[in-house]
C-alpha cells in the first residue's frame, strides 16, 4: 500500500486532517483549541502523529497547523503519545487503522 507516496506534502496533509476528523466524526474547527479533553485533544495528536510519519514538514510548521498553538517539543510528544497509545488502548487503535485504511498505509497489528 503507498497511498501518500505521489501526493506533495500539501496534499498529504489535507488528505490526513480529512481522513482523521472522518474517523473522530468531527471537524477542524473543534479541535482547534488548547482544550485537553481526550476526545478534542486525540484527533489534533493523530494528526501530528500522521504528518510526523507521512510528510517532511517541520515539527514547528505542523504545530502551526492549528493557529500555532503548538510547538515542536509538542509535536514530538503527541506522535510518541500516539505511538504507545495505539498499542494500548483498542479504541485509538481502531481509529488509526481507520485513518491509515483510507491513506492507503499499513495498518498497526499488535
Amino acid at each position: 500500500m503507498s497511498g501518500l507516496k505521489t501526493l506533495t506534502d500539501e496534499d498529504k496533509r489535507d488528505l490526513i486532517i480529512e481522513s482523521v476528523l472522518k474517523a473522530y466524526n468531527t471537524d477542524f474547527q473543534t479541535i482547534d483549541n488548547i482544550c485537553r479533553k481526550r476526545h478534542l485533544k486525540e484527533p489534533r495528536q493523530m494528526i501530528m502523529h500522521f504528518m510526523c510519519l507521512h510528510t517532511k514538514f517541520t515539527l514547528k510548521s505542523i504545530g502551526r497547523i492549528f493557529y500555532g498553538r503548538f510547538d515542536h517539543s509538542t509535536v514530538l510528544h503527541n506522535k510518541a503519545f500516539i505511538s504507545d497509545l495505539i498499542e494500548t488502548d483498542d479504541e485509538t487503535r481502531n481509529k488509526y487503522n481507520e485513518v491509515c485504511l483510507k491513506l492507503q498505509i499499513k495498518q498497526f497489528i499488535p
